[in-house]
């Protein structure tokens, strides 16, 4: 286990950029938009490469920073061998976690939307992280997408784990649902050059970002956890506001 790919992310909203400025500065630079995925897609490539190279015996790499779903179609375009995995989770909770980050954020001193308790505008912020996915229009992208219910993954996480395996052909020989993770993370080869700087560990509990169920089993404990943090008038705006989203992940609504 690796720290997030946060790293990735910039190379993927660096071409996201450049995409949307290739007709007036970029065009300086890249003759068109083929050019500029060309080179993207060879940056792309040598990132992949390297980074696989550090962690032998592995032979296949997975990523996760949860700002990358907004740039899979973006990273499709630059990688099209790629698998993508889309983890849908009940937009009651996600903002109900939302808001509780935002407390916490507000304890440190940090300013945050999420601090607001505008939960309207929560609905479009959950939203926007499936849009890019869900109106990019190419049939081969769609193929190459895997959409996860969290709900399920931590109920029936042995009936998830065999899509994942048709879905990716990964093995998943040694996933077990009933064990925690292994927090100290993976080991690069070249620990000639591991410094602080490099350390693998995942971040503490302790920060905003935390939770109880950090490292442990998976556990199906906060699902309607937005019961308890949110008011009922919360929660009609966010089925009102979100009314799309709740049907198309198949969500129930209580209004």
């Amino acid at each position: 286990m690796i720290h997030e790919a946060s790293y990735f992310r910039a190379m993927i909203e660096a071409y996201q950029r450049g995409k949307a400025i290739v007709d007036s500065q970029a065009g300086h630079y890249f003759t068109d938009r083929n050019d500029l995925c060309r080179f993207n897609a060879s940056w792309v490539e040598a990132f992949l490469k390297m980074t696989l190279e550090r962690y032998p015996p592995a032979k296949h790499l997975v990523l996760k920073e949860p700002h990358l779903t907004i740039l899979f179609p973006e990273i499709f375009e630059l990688a099209p061998d790629s698998r993508f995995i889309v983890i849908v989770h009940d937009p009651r909770d996600v903002i109900a976690s939302m808001l509780t980050v935002g407390e916490r954020l507000a304890q440190q001193g940090v300013e945050s939307k999420f601090a607001k308790r505008d939960v309207a505008e929560l609905v479009n912020v959950y939203k926007s992280f499936y849009a890019p996915c869900m109106n990019y229009r190419s049939e081969d992208f769609r193929q190459q997408i895997l959409l996860l219910r969290y709900e399920q993954l931590v109920t029936e996480p042995l009936v998830v784990f065999d899509k994942l395996r048709d879905f990716t052909g990964l093995k998943l020989e040694n996933a077990d649902p009933s064990k925690g993770w292994k927090l100290e993370g993976a080991t690069p080869s070249d620990k000639a050059q591991e410094s602080p700087a490099s350390d693998t560990k995942l971040a503490p509990v302790d920060d905003a970002w935390g939770t109880s169920l950090h490292g442990n089993a998976l556990s199906p404990e906060s699902i309607g956890r937005y019961q308890q943090v949110l008011s009922a008038e919360e929660i009609q705006t966010i089925e009102t506001e979100g009314a799309d989203a709740f049907r198309l992940f198949n969500y129930p609504v209580h209004t």
